[in-house]
């Protein structure tokens, strides 16, 4: 599990920095359809 971990952790801060724009446009995409579900709720 450490050990898993880690490498996780490694792996995450090798391509951190390349996934976060496409974390940006997964949470911006993700925003927007969640607003447009409310709106269509409300």
């Amino acid at each position: 599990m450490c050990i898993n971990g880690a490498r996780v952790i490694v792996n995450l801060h090798e391509t951190g920095f390349r996934n976060i724009e496409v974390v940006k446009q997964r949470l911006q995409k993700f925003g927007k359809e969640k607003v447009s579900m409310a709106a269509k709720t409300s």
